[in-house]
């Protein structure tokens, strides 16, 4: 069986729409590696260090919300 390599996205709607991001799975140890590469356009947001945090934060969200998910499945 193969693991999923990873997932590509593509913001269509909301404050990131035109973004563009390639999250790559990587197997390590008991658990996976994430790498996220993409071109982040945020609505509202100047500068690359306010890019960086903005895209931060929703990938924190996103987290969390499937950390959730994960442990009600347990």
């Amino acid at each position: 069986m193969y693991p999923p390599l990873g997932v590509a996205m593509e913001y269509l709607e909301g404050p990131a729409a035109g973004s563009q991001a390639f999250v790559h799975y990587a197997p390590n140890g008991s658990k996976t590696g994430i790498t996220i590469v993409g071109d982040f356009k945020i609505t509202g947001v100047v500068g690359e260090e306010g890019t960086k945090k903005a895209v931060m934060q929703m990938l924190e969200l996103s987290f969390n919300e499937d950390r959730a998910i994960l442990v009600q499945m347990k």
